[in-house]
Order: structure tokens, then C-alpha cells, then sequence
């Protein structure tokens, strides 16, 4: 039996579930609330726990040793558990990246990639852009004192990549340079930002939209960007990639084809 604890408030349960139909696994899936402190003792009693990326400070205090992505952005989304031994790792970029790859074939890498967010949670999608390719990436917000701060600690983090800020209010003012959008804000609770989000003037045509969330306010931007040309990838589909990565941490010698990837990510 492989105990799941989830933090994270996502629909990981829909995607688990299909997941174990496909494989016959055996898996129990707990939604859980963090009350502001972890306890390693309780941790250690799960096979995989799934965070948060804003709960990374709560829980890197008591790893001192991480993975090198992890300790880069100090940004970390899971704990693993192997031979024993609880393991935080960052799936997230690898996932956004196994799902863009399965619908884009190429990306102009010479635009620039812009990524939504107003916290860490924004780490792991500008990985993914820089890994990608893309050496100019845009902060999109609408908090001016954290878009200077987040800029320079990406700046010192991830050396060689040109970042810029840019303030929602600002953003249909932009010249039409992007052909990657990175959404990780939740825009049911920032609704302040879908006007000017959904306007995509400032995508050229073809260009791709990666949301992290997918109800309420995301349909809306996910319809506009289906209407401007743009090949959306939803949440679910990060999600299941997300998924997939995992399985494949838990079992090494589990290998996915494209045409199982494929078959998975039309039942979702």
C-alpha cells in the first residue's frame, strides 16, 4: 500500500484514481491541512506527501541536505519516501515541461517566456521556461516591492537568464514578444488580473498558455486563449504529468510510451 498525503489543496485524488485503474496499484489518498509546522516524525509515516510550493520554508528546515534544483529556488513540492528515508524533491518543472513537449513541438526560444504569480510558487514555472530555452523571462504582478525582490533573487539563482518585471496594469501595454505564458496564480482569488491577462495582445499567434488552476475565472482565460489561437495546457494535465514523474520516482523501472502517456491524457 502507497500512503499519499496531500497538502496541496489540488484535485490530485481525480488524476491518483486514474492512475491506479491504469496500473492496479495500491493507494490511499489523504487530504491534509498544515496548522503552520510540520512534524518529521508524522511525515515519515507516509510513502509520498505533496506540498504547497509557499510551505518550502516550513519544511526545508529540516533537510539539510536537498537536491540541487531544490536548494537553487529553495522551492521544493514533495517528499519521497526511499529505502526508508524521506527525500524532498521539485516535480513541477519537469512536469510543466512533460506535458508542453507532448502538444508544442517548437517554441521561438529568441521571445521572450512570461510567468503569473505574486510568490515562490512562481519558481518552479520559470525553471521550466530557462530549461526550456528561453534566456529572457518576464514577471508578471501586480506587487511591485515583491516583483523587484523576486527579480533579483532569480537574478543571483539562475545566472545568465535576463529577467524583467512587468505590472499587470502594464501588461497589454507590452510589444507582442512572448510565445509562453506560465500561470500560477489563482485568478478566482485575483480576479483583478483576468482582464488584462485574457487580452493576449501581447502573445504573438500559436504561442502557448500554461494555467496551473483550472476552475471558475480559468475557464474564462482558457476559452480567450483558445480564441486567440493559442494552444492552452490546462491543470489537469500538469497534474497527471506531475503524477507520472512521481510513479516513475517510486518505481525506477516503470517506463511510460507515448502511446500510454497518450491514452492517459485522453481519459482525463
Amino acid at each position: 500500500m502507497i500512503l499519499i498525503k496531500n497538502w496541496a489543496e489540488d484535485e490530485s485524488e481525480k488524476v491518483l484514481n486514474l492512475i491506479k485503474s491504469e496500473f492496479n496499484w495500491a493507494l490511499q489518498v489523504e487530504k491534509s491541512v498544515n496548522e503552520g509546522s510540520f512534524n518529521l516524525d508524522e511525515l515519515e509515516k507516509s510513502t509520498v506527501h505533496k506540498f504547497k510550493i509557499s510551505q518550502s520554508p516550513q519544511l526545508l528546515v529540516h533537510f539539510p541536505s536537498v537536491p540541487e534544483r531544490v536548494q537553487l529556488l529553495e522551492a521544493m513540492d514533495c517528499l519521497i519516501q526511499i529505502q526508508g528515508k524521506l527525500w524532498p524533491d521539485q516535480l513541477l518543472t519537469h512536469a510543466i515541461k512533460r506535458a508542453l513537449r507532448r502538444k508544442v513541438k517548437t517554441l521561438d526560444l529568441s521571445k521572450a517566456a512570461y510567468v503569473v504569480g505574486d510568490g515562490s510558487e512562481i519558481r518552479p514555472l520559470v525553471m521550466a521556461a530557462t530549461e526550456l530555452g528561453f534566456s529572457r523571462v518576464c514577471i508578471v504582478s501586480n506587487n511591485p516591492t515583491w516583483l523587484e525582490a523576486e527579480r533579483i533573487f532569480l537574478s543571483r539563482r539562475l545566472v545568465g537568464i535576463q529577467f524583467d518585471i512587468v505590472l499587470t496594469s502594464e501588461l497589454t501595454l507590452q510589444p507582442q514578444d512572448t510565445n509562453l505564458l506560465l500561470n500560477a496564480l489563482n485568478l478566482n482569488d485575483h480576479k483583478e488580473y483576468l482582464q488584462d491577462l485574457a487580452y493576449f495582445n501581447f502573445m504573438v499567434s500559436g504561442g502557448v498558455v500554461v494555467d496551473l488552476n483550472g476552475e471558475g475565472s480559468h475557464q474564462v482565460l482558457q476559452e480567450e486563449a483558445t480564441k486567440a489561437q493559442l494552444t492552452c495546457i490546462k491543470a489537469d494535465e500538469i497534474l497527471l504529468a506531475w503524477w507520472l514523474e512521481m510513479s516513475q520516482k517510486l518505481k525506477p523501472s516503470l517506463k511510460f510510451t507515448k502511446e500510454m502517456e497518450a491514452n492517459l491524457f485522453e481519459k482525463l
